[in-house]
């Protein structure tokens, strides 16, 4: 979120919010223990993990759309967060 409030451009914000993405679909398949492909059919694979949070693929193409000028990217990085943080929940028994 702090990045899209400095408004660093459209750039950097998507930099950033594609490396949390990477990051956010390892933690997914890590809690469904399914193998992260890391390559690009990835999105395809996520879509049938039992373990998603709620409308998990919606949500994360309608962040990933944009727009990503100053209000496109603060709403699409609190989006990303609240996507992130249900994410994080659902996997802290997990991490005991």
């Amino acid at each position: 979120v702090s990045y899209a409030q400095r408004h660093l451009g459209p750039g950097l914000f998507l930099f950033v919010l594609v490396r949390a993405k990477d990051a956010l679909t390892r933690i997914l398949f890590a809690l469904n223990e399914v193998y992260d492909p890391a390559e690009k059919r990835e999105l395809n694979l996520l879509s049938s993990l039992a373990l998603l949070p709620r409308d998990f693929m919606t949500r994360l193409n309608y962040i990933l759309e944009g727009p990503f000028d100053g209000p496109g990217a603060i709403e699409r990085a609190h989006l990303f967060e609240e996507l992130t943080n249900e994410a994080l929940k659902m996997a802290e028994p997990h991490m005991r």
